[in-house]
């Protein structure tokens, strides 16, 4: 029985950075639909950005960012790690074991060892 007072629910626009084609479009909106609590998940390849309607007591923003990036698109507000900051973090510890140079131009991957 309904009281007459239902919790509104939570509307989203969560921009999304490589979102090109129409083909993202059915991936995100079937990925984040899965998730209960979800009632609307619209995406716009055009202006890559994606509506999510939920009801914020069964499902979290954070969830809905996870499912996101599960299918492998990025979220625009957050920053991601590339490969030479990755690179920076390992030499950065105090005994760094292992360090990869990759280069993307030729896809050679140099390791090297570093020893105590």
């Amino acid at each position: 029985m309904s009281t007459g007072k239902e919790k509104p629910l939570t509307t989203k626009l969560i921009p999304i950075a490589q979102m090109d084609c129409s083909t993202c479009v059915p991936i995100l909106e079937k990925e984040i639909l899965k998730l209960k609590g979800v009632k609307e998940a619209q995406a716009n390849y055009l202006v890559k950005m994606v509506k999510v309607v939920y009801d914020s007591d069964l499902v979290t923003l954070f969830e809905i960012e996870s499912a996101i990036e599960k299918v492998g698109y990025q979220i625009a507000y957050k920053k991601y790690p590339n490969v030479a900051s990755k690179l920076k973090g390992l030499f950065r510890k105090e005994k760094p074991s292992l360090a990869e140079v990759i280069s993307d131009a030729r896809a050679t991957i140099l390791l090297v060892r570093l020893r105590n």
